[in-house]
């Protein structure tokens, strides 16, 4: 679906979950963290690595709290922060 980001200024999601490009546009936009597909927030999760790193590190617990008012997609969040980015 980011492909489709890169060919469209706007997504918008219908509530039965598929994916409309064209007009009629809706009445509100909700961009950024509610929109499903943005492409998250890198320096946020970079912090997040870095809580889990020292955790590690240091051999401490820490409790980090992720749910969908960060990105719009919790599970997504946490695998970027825990898998290794493939280049």
């Amino acid at each position: 679906m980011w492909h489709l980001l890169d060919s469209h200024p706007a997504i918008c999601v219908e509530p039965d979950g598929s994916f409309r490009t064209g007009a009629p546009w809706p009445l509100a936009l909700m961009p950024g963290s509610f929109n499903p597909l943005h492409r998250g927030h890198p320096s946020t999760r970079d912090a997040l690595r870095e809580v889990v790193n020292r955790s590690l590190r240091t051999r401490r617990r820490a409790y980090i709290f992720v749910n969908n008012r960060l990105e719009g997609n919790a599970p997504a969040t946490i695998e970027a922060v825990v898998v290794p980015e493939e280049t």
